[in-house]
């Protein structure tokens, strides 16, 4: 009896010990590092004065927007989901890019209503770094997410009443009031000259960081997702597609962009 308990006691810690496949990882990346990413992001890209970037705790709906904070300020506000949706993206992209398209269609097919962001399914990785998140993967694809909501603010789609050059400590806190207002401003300035704004948010970047730091992986995500949504409306669609359309004709777009620019896409 003794050596069935040893045994079994030898057993359990070995698969204890045993490294974690990357699909075991927990799926929820830290909150605080990926507003730091988008902070790094944002603190790299040519804006008006005052411009920053402003997390919406929403968990259960990606987003990004342009708006005017409750003191006049003009703000990229970016959702706590859309943060976790460009994490699990980049993670996809970094291991195994070929099963974007797979993660777009399993989240079309099952992403069920009020609920947080599923990860990849089981079986996405097949090595333990799977799991493992760069930050110069996420700042990559923050900054042209980032970069095309600013485009808006500097074509003066949306011009903020009281921009400032020094925040205020109350900017951190994305308020329930400012959230309403976030949604009005929406409907009127998206989804705007898509093509153009575009344009000029890849131009910016590849100034600022050089092309080969241009990450479409996000906008790749989501033309998959449109593709997959075509065919079977997906149970739920992130508030992003209904204010930025049209995915596929945008990432063929950029691609062209990029290309002119000297990118090996």
């Amino acid at each position: 009896m003794k050596a069935v308990v040893a045994l079994g006691i030898v057993a359990l810690f070995s698969f204890l010990s045993r490294p974690a496949a990357a699909d075991e990882v927990a799926p929820a990346f830290e909150s605080a590092d990926l507003r730091a990413y988008a902070a790094s992001a944002m603190t790299a890209l040519p804006k008006p004065t005052g411009t920053y970037v402003a997390f919406d705790p929403e968990v259960t709906d990606a987003f990004a927007q342009v708006a005017c904070d409750d003191d006049g300020d003009p703000v990229v506000v970016i959702s706590a989901a859309m943060l976790q949706l460009v994490a699990q993206v980049m993670r996809v992209a970094r291991s195994r890019p070929e099963a974007l398209a797979s993660y777009a269609s399993y989240l079309a097919k099952n992403q069920a209503p009020g609920k947080r962001l599923l990860p990849p399914p089981p079986g996405t990785f097949t090595t333990t770094d799977g799991g493992t998140l760069r930050a110069e993967d996420a700042i990559g694809a923050l900054s042209f997410v980032l970069a095309r909501e600013v485009e808006h603010l500097r074509a003066r789609d949306l011009v903020c009443p009281h921009p400032t050059a020094t925040k205020e400590s109350g900017d951190a806190v994305w308020t329930a009031a400012e959230r309403s207002a976030a949604a009005a401003t929406a409907r009127t300035v998206y989804p705007g000259q898509a093509a153009v704004r575009d344009e000029a948010a890849l131009n910016d970047l590849v100034d600022t960081a050089g092309v080969e730091s241009v990450k479409l992986d996000v906008l790749a995500f989501f033309a998959a997702f449109e593709a997959e949504h075509a065919k079977a409306p997906a149970r739920v669609a992130p508030s992003y597609l209904t204010t930025h359309p049209g995915s596929a004709a945008r990432l063929a777009a950029a691609k062209a962009v990029l290309a002119k620019r000297g990118a090996s896409l």
